[in-house]
């Protein structure tokens, strides 16, 4: 189902075309920002935007395919409020690749790691005959610390 990714006020929301909102999340919340690529293209959406903010003490991601109407407006309203560019590099790709487009301390870490999953059981191993492995992502070492230096100041300006 095709998507919208729209700035409203002081909010990005994801929104189906019936009006259902997804995600929502305040610009003001914002940690940090990402892109992520996959090799599943290019029949299926292979290219996302991440958006992590601080909600409740917690690291919270919002997920929306690169492919959303409204993205590039978006992105630009985005990066006037965070001042600062958000520069999608990753359109070309066609494996996994991933980086850090906000903050500006930060871009261009890889904002995830990806590792091929291990079958652990005989359907795991009777899907990855059928349908080649698959691969697991998990946040990098640079963003880890990043949260976590982020939650801890946001606590204690709590």
């Amino acid at each position: 189902m095709a998507v919208s990714l729209e700035a409203v006020g002081s909010e990005l929301r994801c929104v189906d075309k019936s009006g259902t909102v997804y995600w929502t999340v305040s610009v003001d919340d914002l940690i940090l920002v990402a892109e992520y690529t996959t090799n599943e293209g290019p029949f299926v959406d292979d290219y996302y935007l991440i958006f992590c903010s601080i909600e409740a003490e917690r690291a919270v991601f919002a997920t929306c395919t690169f492919y959303a109407e409204g993205r590039d407006a978006t992105l630009r309203s985005l990066s006037d409020r965070l001042g600062s560019p958000l520069e999608l590099v990753l359109c070309g790709s066609t494996a996994w690749a991933s980086r850090v487009l906000w903050p500006s301390s930060m871009v261009g870490e890889p904002s995830f790691t990806f590792e091929i999953a291990e079958p652990r059981h005989v359907l795991n191993r009777l899907q990855r005959f059928v349908f080649g492995p698959t691969t697991e992502r998990f946040l990098s070492d640079p963003v880890q610390r990043y949260i976590r230096e982020k939650l801890k100041s946001h606590a204690s300006s709590a």
